[in-house]
């Protein structure tokens, strides 16, 4: 069994707040008291009568009220979850402070599903590179092992003594001990008949 409690503690600390200021908050406004030896300026005494500083009254619920008459038609349930798109549509018929016109519905919603077609693009694009970065990665280490085993087996193939290593600048230059391979010639092919000419 499943019992959900929904408390919304900042609505209950903002009344508590409010109620505390209303039998708290007094501001008295006392003007200084001028000595009676300055013949020139007026005596002035302490006032006596409290001002009140009035205070908003903060609301403890968390959707505003509709007007009188006016019924939100995106209000949110209980029990039951808002997609983003009626969530827009009822913080635009809050700021409005009516129902929503045809009009504006199809703006809305059509903005809503823009967002989330550019964030689902997006995530299927982030998705898609992080695969081809992975299959470049592993294309480079296949090719870097096939290029390992092939310089071993011509090596051996020659028997060869194996390059020597030297480092240029901090990179790592190889050089062969052997001199370079010349490319033999080749005789010339005979002339055959052919359709092409």
């Amino acid at each position: 069994m499943k019992i959900e409690i929904d408390i919304d503690i900042e609505a209950i600390v903002r009344e508590e707040i409010r109620n505390y200021i209303k039998e708290n908050l007094v501001i008295n406004n006392v003007p200084a008291e001028v000595d009676k030896d300055e013949a020139t300026k007026p005596c002035m005494t302490r006032m006596t009568q409290p001002t009140v500083v009035p205070t908003k009254p903060i609301s403890s619920r968390r959707t505003a009220t509709p007007p009188v008459g006016v019924e939100w038609e995106y209000a949110k349930q209980p029990g039951s979850r808002r997609t983003p798109e009626i969530q827009a549509l009822h913080e635009l018929e809050v700021k409005l402070g009516r129902r929503l016109l045809p009009e504006e519905k199809g703006h809305t919603k059509a903005v809503v599903e823009m967002d989330e077609a550019a964030e689902e693009k997006a995530r299927q694009d982030a998705i898609k590179k992080v695969r081809i970065d992975k299959m470049a990665e592993e294309g480079m280490n296949a090719a870097d092992e096939e290029l390992a085993k092939e310089a071993k087996l011509n090596a051996e193939a020659a028997g060869s003594i194996p390059p020597t290593k030297q480092f240029l600048n901090g990179v790592e230059q190889i050089q062969d001990t052997e001199e370079e391979a010349t490319i033999p010639i080749a005789d010339p092919l005979p002339k055959t008949k052919s359709l092409f000419k």
